[in-house]
């Protein structure tokens, strides 16, 4: 009897073939990235603080009635101010993307600025209307209050001092003197030049008050004559007699 030699079916070798093939081209595709998604920029928005000057007004309210470049203006009176520094309101409106304003105030009682009905033309940051003229400056920026500054060594007190010489005799005067605080002089003291205080220079004789002392006294090099006595700078011109 003839044996038939065995045949593999070829239909599944033909699909694991195919199989095969078909993942080669699945791992041959490369991948896309998937796109990133954008994120929105918001658009800068313009402002603009308004300051305006009350001094000249007297008002109790004062209104900002604006409407930005392009824009619709705010309801009748507008927006209230508020007290920035002395004599000085103010108030910061949002414009959007517009580049200025038009503007009028009002004290919300039916009295007006308006720039003689040609309306205020604004601009964005900064902004002052005083009387009618508009500017860009900060007008409260140096209004606070300032510490007392430090004493220098330039921050010093003077003090002229005339001696009337007409009843001693002396051929020499000098001022042997102490300033508050600090030391006396050597003996007998410093020499004067020959002067003579006018009557309009010379103050009245009341007391000085308390402060930025100096004990003096006057000699004519040999003996003492009085002292020692105070003076301050704002009696810097007393008339010392014997």
């Amino acid at each position: 009897m003839k044996r038939t030699p065995h045949r593999l079916p070829r239909r599944p070798l033909a699909a694991a073939v195919a199989a095969v093939g078909l993942l080669g081209l699945v791992t041959a595709v490369p991948r896309t990235a998937s796109p990133a998604t954008a994120v929105p920029v918001a658009a800068s928005e313009n402002t603009a603080t308004v300051f305006y000057y009350t001094k000249t007004r007297n008002w109790s309210t004062y209104n900002l009635h604006y409407a930005p470049d392009g824009g619709s203006w705010t309801t009748v009176p507008g927006v209230q101010m508020v007290a920035a520094c002395t004599d000085w309101v103010k108030k910061t409106v949002s414009l959007g993307s517009a580049s200025g304003l038009a503007a009028t105030f009002n004290n919300g009682s039916g009295v007006w600025d308006n720039n003689a009905g040609n309306n205020y033309a604004l601009g964005t940051g900064t902004i002052t209307v005083k009387d009618g003229v508009v500017a860009h400056s900060a007008p409260c920026a140096d209004t606070g209050t300032e510490p007392t500054p430090t004493p220098t060594p330039d921050d010093t007190h003077t003090a002229s001092v005339y001696y009337s010489t007409a009843t001693v005799g002396w051929t020499t005067t000098n001022l042997h003197y102490q300033p508050e605080g600090g030391s006396w002089t050597a003996v007998p003291g410093g020499g004067g030049a020959d002067a003579e205080p006018s009557a309009a220079t010379r103050p009245q004789r009341n007391e000085p008050p308390p402060d930025v002392r100096q004990g003096l006294v006057v000699s004519d090099g040999a003996k003492v004559l009085g002292g020692p006595v105070d003076l301050t700078t704002q009696f810097a011109r007393r008339m010392l007699r014997p």
